[in-house]
């Protein structure tokens, strides 16, 4: 219960900034003469950036412990995730 809590402490620290807008927009002008032509760029900021690879870990982590969770409850038997690639618990097991 106390790793959940901390864990769960480190996430709200770490995705505190995540909250922020999410995209920047830089502009840029240039005069020639009487004309003035601007053109703007929108880009992601860090932030989304860093909540993409904690959610990606998160993700990776639920799942390893359902194939973890199957594997020890079907030791000859198979996983495959929706979409993905067929994980045989033999050799789930035996790379531990």
């Amino acid at each position: 219960m106390k790793a959940k809590l901390i864990i769960t402490a480190a996430l709200f620290v770490l995705t505190a900034g995540v909250t922020r807008a999410q995209n920047q927009t830089k502009t840029t002008c240039t005069t020639n003469g009487n004309q003035t032509t601007c053109t703007s760029t929108t880009g992601e900021q860090p932030g989304h950036e860093i909540g993409r690879a904690i959610g990606s870990v998160i993700g990776n982590r639920i799942l390893r412990h359902r194939i973890n969770k199957f594997c020890k409850k079907h030791p000859d038997g198979w996983f495959q995730p929706d979409g993905e690639q067929r994980i045989e618990c033999r050799d789930w097991n035996a790379s531990k």
